[in-house]
C-alpha cells in the first residue's frame, strides 16, 4: 500500500544526551530498553497535572514532582496516566524525589516498566531549569551545526551548478552531500539524471514510478513522502511558469530536516530554471526553424542556409523528402514534444510550422526511420518524393495531397507517401477487398517475421528497392546502407518469398502487396496492418 508521510523540520537529541550530562545526576530507574537512549527528544516541559496532555507536544520529556499523586496511587491510576503520556507522544517521564515524594511510587515504576516508557529519578538538588536549559543548549547546538552545513552545502551546489555539466552536477553534490541518491524525472516520469547506480536503480521501482506520474499529471507542486512496505522517498515538484516541470526524488530513510530541505529546494529552484530557459531556448530555435521554413517556400534557400548555420544547424545538402502532418493541432503536446526529440537526434532534418501547417524536411536517408517512428506513435502524416531542396514548394504540395490521404485511410498508423496517393487506381479497388488484403499479409508475413526475429529491415530495403526500380546503389543511398547491403538483402527476400526479384510481374505483386498492407511490424500475419 502506497501512503504519505508527514515531515518534520525541527531539531531533536536524544534522552541519552541528557542522562549523559554527569552534573545532573539523572539515573534510570524504569521502562530501560536498548532503544531508550535513541528515543528523540525536542522540549521539556514540567507539569504536576492528573492529565498534562493537552499541552504536551510529541517528543517532549515530562518532568514531575508527583504533587498530583497521593502515597495511595493505584495500579489502574497509574497505568491510566502513563497511557496517556504514550498516546501524546512524550519521550520520557522524569519524576523529582524528596520534595513531595522521598522515591518514585512503587505504582508509577511498574506502569512504565511494563509500558515500556522510559522513567528517570531527579535528584533534590537538580533544578527542573536546569535540565530544560541543558536541552535546550543542545538543540541549540544542533541547530547551529545544521544551519552551518546548510551554508556550506548550498555553497558547494552553486559552485557545482557553475560547472560545465550545470544541473545534473548540482543534483550529484546534493546526493554526496546528503549521504542518499537523488533523481530528477520530467513530469511525465521520464528520468533526467541519477546520482549514480542506486539512484536509476530505485527509481525504476514500480512503485516509485507511479508516485512521480501520478504527481505528475495532477500538475499541483508537492512536496511529500511516499511510503510502500517500508521504504520511503520523499518527493520534490519543480515548478515554473509552464506549471509542474519536473518532480525530485530523495531516498529517505530517515525524513528531511529543515537544513537538508533547503538544500533540496535549492536544487529544485535550479532545475526550475534549467526547464524554463530549455523552454525558451526550444520555443526561439522553434521560430527560428519556423522563419526558415518560410524563407524556403519564398525561394530564399541561400539566405535560409545562411540562417539555419548561424544556429549550428544545417539543412539537407542535395535531394529532400518533406513530412506534413496537418495544422499544428493536429498533435498533442506530448506527441510534438517526442517527434521534436526523435527529429533532434538525426543531422540535417529541420522540423517547423508554417501558415501550411506543421513541416518537416530530411534528407532521403532517413526517411524510413522517420515513417516507422511516426507508425509506432499513431501519427498521421503525407511524404512527399525525393526533390531538390529549392523545390520544397512542390514537395509541401505532394506531401499536403498524401496527408489527405492518409486521414482518410482507416488504419491506425499511417504514414503515406505521395507515389502510393497518386497511384491510386486498380490497386484502390482491391484496396477494398479484405481477401486482398489477407492475401498481401501471408506474402509478406515471412518478412515480417524475418525483420522481428533478426532486427533487419527486409520489408523496408524492400520497399525502397522497389520505389528506385530495383537498383541497389540509390536504394542504399536513401537506406544509409552499401549497396552490396542491399543487394544481399534483395537475394534473401526473394529466398524467402519463392520470387525472382528480377521478374516484373513479381516485383509488381510485391509493389501491390505493400500498397495494401505497407511496412508491417507484428510477425503475426493475422495482426492489423499499416500503409505507408
Amino acid at each position: 500500500m502506497l501512503t504519505t508521510t508527514p515531515t518534520t523540520h525541527q531539531h531533536t537529541i536524544t534522552l541519552g544526551d541528557i542522562m549523559s550530562s554527569y552534573e545532573l545526576g539523572l539515573v534510570m530507574i524504569a521502562g530501560q530498553s536498548e532503544e531508550a537512549a535513541e528515543t528523540p527528544v525536542q522540549w521539556v516541559h514540567s507539569s504536576e497535572l492528573t492529565d498534562p496532555t493537552p499541552f504536551l507536544t510529541p517528543r517532549t520529556v515530562l518532568l514531575t514532582t508527583g504533587s498530583q499523586f497521593t502515597t495511595e496511587l493505584s495500579d489502574e491510576q497509574a497505568r491510566d496516566y502513563v497511557e496517556r503520556l504514550q498516546e501524546a507522544g512524550v519521550s520520557a517521564l522524569g519524576f523529582a524525589v524528596e520534595i513531595m515524594h522521598d522515591r518514585i511510587l512503587h505504582p508509577l515504576i511498574a506502569a512504565c516498566d511494563e509500558m515500556g516508557l522510559p522513567l528517570f529519578r531527579v535528584p533534590y538538588d537538580t533544578p527542573f531549569i536546569a535540565i530544560t536549559q541543558l536541552a535546550t543548549r543542545q538543540i541549540a547546538a544542533i541547530g547551529f551545526e545544521r544551519e552551518r552545513w546548510s551554508l556550506e552545502t548550498q555553497r558547494a551546489i552553486s559552485r557545482a551548478a557553475l560547472r560545465r555539466l550545470g544541473l545534473t552536477a548540482a543534483i550529484d553534490e546534493l546526493a554526496t552531500r546528503l549521504g542518499r541518491w537523488v533523481t530528477l524525472s520530467n513530469a511525465r516520469g521520464i528520468l533526467i539524471h541519477a546520482s549514480g547506480a542506486a539512484g536509476r536503480e530505485h527509481t525504476s521501482a514500480p512503485w516509485i514510478v507511479a508516485a512521480i506520474s501520478e504527481i505528475g499529471e495532477r500538475g499541483i507542486r508537492a512536496n511529500v513522502t511516499r511510503q510502500h512496505e517500508g521504504e520511503r522517498v520523499h518527493l520534490q515538484t519543480v515548478g515554473g511558469i509552464a506549471g509542474v516541470q519536473g518532480i525530485i526524488a530523495v531516498e529517505s530513510t530517515q525524513p528531511l530536516d529543515h537544513a537538508e530541505h533547503s538544500a533540496l529546494e535549492q536544487v529544485a529552484t535550479l532545475a526550475a530554471l534549467h526547464f524554463e530557459q530549455h523552454r525558451q531556448l526550444s520555443s526561439g530555435r522553434s521560430q527560428l526553424k519556423s522563419a526558415v521554413l518560410t524563407l524556403l517556400l519564398s525561394g530564399e534557400t541561400e539566405t535560409a542556409h545562411e540562417v539555419s548555420s548561424a544556429f549550428q544547424h544545417h539543412l539537407p545538402e542535395h535531394d529532400m523528402t518533406l513530412f506534413f502532418f496537418g495544422d499544428t493541432s493536429s498533435l498533442s503536446n506530448e506527441r510534438f514534444e517526442q517527434l521534436q526529440t526523435f527529429a533532434s537526434q538525426l543531422t540535417e532534418v529541420l522540423l517547423g510550422a508554417h501558415d501550411e501547417g506543421l513541416i518537416l524536411v530530411t534528407p532521403p536517408k532517413h526517411r524510413a526511420r522517420l515513417s516507422s517512428f511516426c507508425q509506432s506513435l499513431g501519427i498521421s502524416a503525407g511524404l512527399s518524393k525525393r526533390h531538390p531542396l529549392a523545390e520544397i514548394d512542390i514537395a509541401l504540395t505532394e506531401a499536403r495531397s498524401a496527408y489527405r490521404y492518409a486521414k482518410i485511410d482507416r488504419s491506425e498508423k499511417v504514414v503515406h507517401s505521395f507515389e502510393a496517393a497518386m497511384s491510386e487506381g486498380v490497386t484502390s479497388l482491391l484496396r477494398e477487398s479484405e481477401s486482398a488484403a489477407e492475401r498481401a499479409r501471408e506474402l509478406l508475413w515471412p518478412l515480417s517475421e524475418h525483420d522481428a526475429r533478426h532486427g533487419e529491415m527486409l520489408t523496408a530495403t524492400l520497399e525502397v528497392w522497389l520505389e528506385h526500380h530495383g537498383q541497389n546503389s540509390p536504394a542504399a543511398t536513401e537506406l544509409g546502407v552499401h549497396r552490396h547491403t542491399v543487394a544481399s538483402r534483395i537475394k534473401l527476400i526473394g529466398e524467402l518469398l519463392g520470387r525472382d526479384m528480377h521478374d516484373p510481374y513479381d516485383r509488381a505483386d510485391l509493389l501491390v502487396a505493400l500498397s495494401l498492407i505497407g511496412s508491417e511490424t507484428d510477425p503475426t500475419p493475422q495482426a492489423s496492418l499499416t500503409h505507408r
